[in-house]
């Protein structure tokens, strides 16, 4: 089962693609469609050579062609060319599964290739005083009824979990503070759900929500900085640096909701003249968490 962890670079996809189709495939997810030629300069590429990655990305089902209804821009000598076509991802190439564990409920969600919500289901939980058990279940059961109503014959290139919690210092097992869940394994628990059936990924919920509010990042802004607050049971909080999910020396930077203020750290915040400086202690807990 290849299960996966919080760690940097993960890649929740494995496929037999090559670079210059993957990097194809992130232009147009980027874009939403694009002419041959346009896909060519974005690639920076021959016209000859990006038409053999369109034709092969189109005959694994991965992209598709549709007319523009507008005639195909001019060549450097002012010819014109055959009729506009662009070039898109074809939804149905591939889905992904994405699930959130919450306080009082659970959500499975699918998303296509072309990164469009497909189908979605969630459940009442009982949060605090449940099991890891329990809440692996309903994600089961979630994902079954999800697949359903997905083509027939399709399969899941991945599934996504997002848990309300970071990982324990064995870098294995889960923290998950509100849910009252202490050092669980839940990769073990989600491998025997779900065996070898597609590649799993565990991310801290508030982390998940800044990757998808970046996850599509536009010409020129791939560097994007930001910062997610998630208020909802609890607090926490997502790092975006430099079109980076930032995670911090302990893997919790941004979790504000699991900041623990030593005493002398509080006591060191007071001005010389024993009042209390406030921006001080902002900036101490600001550089505790990123840290």
């Amino acid at each position: 089962m290849q299960i996966k962890q919080i760690v940097e670079n993960d890649v929740l996809v494995s496929t037999d693609l090559r670079p210059n189709e993957t990097r194809a495939l992130a232009a147009l997810f980027r874009a939403g469609a694009l002419s041959r030629a346009a896909l060519a300069r974005d690639l920076g590429l021959t016209r000859s050579t990006t038409g053999a990655l369109v034709l092969g990305l189109t005959e694994a089902g991965l992209a598709r062609e549709r007319s523009d209804g507008t005639d195909d821009e001019q060549d450097s000598e002012g010819r014109v060319g055959r009729p506009g076509i662009l070039v898109e991802i074809e939804g149905n190439g591939g889905f992904f599964l994405g699930a959130y564990i919450g306080v009082n409920w659970i959500a499975v969600v699918t998303v296509d290739l072309a990164g469009a919500r497909r189908a979605s289901a969630s459940r009442a939980f009982a949060g605090p005083g449940s099991t890891p058990e329990a809440a692996v279940d309903i994600i089961k059961e979630l994902v079954a009824e999800i697949r359903s109503q997905l083509p027939e014959g399709t399969r899941p290139y991945g599934l996504n979990v997002a848990v309300p919690g970071f990982p324990a210092a064995d870098g294995v097992s889960y923290h998950a503070t509100i849910l009252g869940w202490h050092v669980v394994n839940l990769a073990e628990l989600l491998g025997n759900a779900f065996g070898d059936d597609f590649p799993i990924l565990l991310e801290n919920d508030a982390n998940a929500v800044a990757v998808a509010e970046t996850y599509r990042p536009q010409p020129g802004k791939d560097d994007e900085d930001a910062l997610v607050i998630l208020i909802e049971n609890g607090v926490g909080g997502g790092i975006i640096n430099a079109g980076r999910l930032h995670r911090g020396r302990l893997g919790g930077a941004g979790e504000i909701g699991h900041l623990r203020m030593a005493t002398k750290v509080l006591s060191s915040t007071r001005s010389a003249r024993g009042g209390w400086n406030p921006m001080s202690a902002k900036m101490r807990c600001w550089l505790a968490i990123c840290t």
